[in-house]
């Protein structure tokens, strides 16, 4: 079977228990919003940032030292283009639209994470369907070992970031840090970070796939945000933003753009639009 990945849904009308100022104006609502992102998107690029950087220096550690595995297969995340009519408004609405659509493209960074360093070594297990990967980093209190296992079928790939040892203060034991996964016909690929912090909560998720033409995105901080997006063959896309409240996502923040890239967006309170823009 293939990469089974999930049809992002959408909710409405669901009432948001938020305690706000009585005036409160479009700009506090969008201020509250990207506040609350960018705090929960900073404690993740904290852990990813710590990581890489352990990763980048280790690479550095022994020149001398060649790498066995070669050619290892690199994981993708497909991006979209934000359309200029979008990128070029002054429009609050696209504005935030833009935004959200670049910080989704970003993540597509994750797959760098995979690709194995030259200090590394490589056993292939299974019929040559399972690779290991292997390297080392001992440095400033930081003593731990990556295994990076990829695992290959007839219809898709899986990478594993497995991590054990001694990590900002953490002792790890065969951690699992990421994982990916990418339907071998290009139609889709998913990935979940781990928090090491915190004994193996998830992170974040992203998935993407391709159904007729248009291309669909979800990104996923449990029970915190959820951002869904389609994009169309030409251009013209949907994206939808929804925070956890009371035990369930609330519509938050919606956006639709045509092949052009000239759209309008809509702001929620309560379960209701307050505020609604176009370019």
């Amino acid at each position: 079977m293939g990469l089974p990945l999930a049809h992002p849904t959408v909710r409405s009308g669901m009432e948001i228990n938020q305690t706000k100022p009585a005036n409160h104006s479009k700009q506090y609502k969008e201020s509250l919003t990207k506040i609350k992102i960018m705090k929960k998107l900073n404690l993740i690029g904290v852990s990813t940032i710590l990581i890489l950087l352990l990763l980048n220096i280790g690479c550095k550690k022994d020149d001398e030292t060649q790498p066995e595995n070669q050619d290892p297969k690199v994981f993708t995340v497909e991006t979209v283009s934000v359309p200029e009519a979008m990128s070029q408004s002054n429009d609050p609405g696209a504005q935030q639209t833009a935004s959200y659509m670049n910080m989704m493209n970003s993540m597509a960074g994750y797959g760098s994470m995979m690709i194995p360093p030259d200090k590394s070594s490589s056993l292939n297990l299974k019929d040559g369907e399972t690779e290991i990967i292997t390297w080392e980093f001992n440095e400033d209190g930081n003593n731990y070992s990556v295994k990076l296992k990829i695992t290959e079928t007839s219809t898709y790939i899986k990478w594993e970031m497995i991590i054990s040892g001694m990590l900002d203060g953490h002792q790890l034991n065969n951690f699992t840090y990421l994982m990916a996964m990418e339907n071998k016909d290009g139609s889709g690929s998913s990935f979940t970070v781990y928090d090491f912090e915190n004994r193996g909560d998830i992170l974040m998720t992203m998935n993407w796939y391709e159904s007729g033409g248009t291309t669909y995105f979800t990104f996923e901080v449990p029970e915190d945000i959820l951002i869904t997006m389609q994009v169309a063959a030409d251009g013209s896309g949907e994206l939808e933003l929804k925070e956890w409240q009371n035990g369930a996502y609330v519509l938050d923040f919606r956006a639709v753009w045509d092949a052009s890239g000239h759209g309008e967006a809509w702001d929620y309170d309560n379960g209701e639009i307050f505020d609604h823009t176009e370019w």
